[in-house]
């Protein structure tokens, strides 16, 4: 309650009452982008083990999980690390406009720093993510006669690249414990932990089964005779998609409102961008939120 709902509640608040001015915008991004240097460099640590250099200490301490070698930060979760540092990566690019040649260069540097951050998490959700908001942020923000061009060149890539790369992305060591079998049977699941989701959702279709109640109720559903997968080893596991977790918990009412609320942020996100009245700083809000 204190920290999924009433902390976002009252920082959204803060935010809405602030005088928003090009100043104060920058200065947003200038600080995100040094806490995301921290967080690369925490990542860099913790997978070489320099214990020493990892602050604070209960990242080495405490113990939420088994992540292995994956570089899990002050978070002490491997995707949330990720998703920050996949942030980090659309915030470095905000800088490029009014960045010289020495500048520029640098910042090609500390982007350099927020793919290796994310390469450290282990997470594929991550790699994919901060790949794609970079590619939004570009697509939006190149001219025209470029768009194209990438959005071809980027097709063409991905067509040659995930054929040959993706035994590699389902099966890869992420730790002393967890071998690379471990790794491929976690992608192996996922069609089985998403039946088995829908299982539920179908039978609370309007309010779900309940916000942070389905791995209380979801043993109930796994005697489906309609299909071959192994439900039954699916329920010790959490949600692995965020969308079907929201319409199985809250169903489709929730889902409905969470849906409208993104599109319409992330529509009036593309407005700003388009505002050509508007002072850079802000229309990079939008454009950061897009990429986000």
């Amino acid at each position: 309650l204190v920290f999924y709902f009433w902390q976002p509640f009252a920082i959204y608040w803060i935010a809405r009452q602030s005088a928003l001015t090009p100043a104060r915008l920058r200065l947003v991004h200038v600080v995100l982008a040094i806490f995301s240097v921290y967080l690369a460099l925490t990542a860099l640590a913790e997978v070489q083990h320099a214990s020493a250099l990892v602050f604070p200490k209960y990242i080495l301490t405490t113990k939420v999980a088994d992540w292995g070698w994956r570089a899990q930060g002050p978070f002490l979760s491997p995707p949330t690390n990720g998703l920050y540092l996949g942030m980090a990566l659309c915030v470095w690019m905000m800088f490029w406009p009014r960045a010289g040649r020495r500048g520029r260069a640098a910042l090609l540097v500390a982007m350099g720093l927020m793919l290796l951050g994310v390469y450290l998490t282990l997470t594929r959700a991550c790699w994919l993510g901060a790949l794609l908001g970079v590619w939004v942020v570009l697509v939006l923000a190149l001219p025209r006669h470029w768009r194209s061009r990438l959005v071809v060149c980027s097709v063409l890539l991905a067509a040659v690249v995930l054929p040959i790369a993706s035994s590699s992305l389902v099966g890869f060591k992420r730790g002393p414990r967890q071998s690379a079998e471990v790794t491929a049977l976690s992608a192996k699941l996922r069609p089985t932990i998403a039946t088995l989701q829908w299982n539920v959702f179908v039978h609370h279709p309007l309010f779900g089964c309940g916000l942070g109640n389905y791995q209380k109720v979801n043993v109930d559903y796994v005697r489906d005779t309609q299909t071959d997968l192994p439900l039954d080893s699916a329920k010790g596991f959490a949600h692995h998609n965020m969308f079907l977790a929201i319409l199985t918990e809250t169903g489709i009412i929730g889902f409905a409102c969470y849906l409208a609320v993104l599109g319409f942020w992330s529509y009036g996100a593309f407005l700003l961008w388009r505002r050509r009245d508007r002072p850079l700083e802000a229309r990079q809000q939008g454009l950061l939120w897009l990429g986000y």
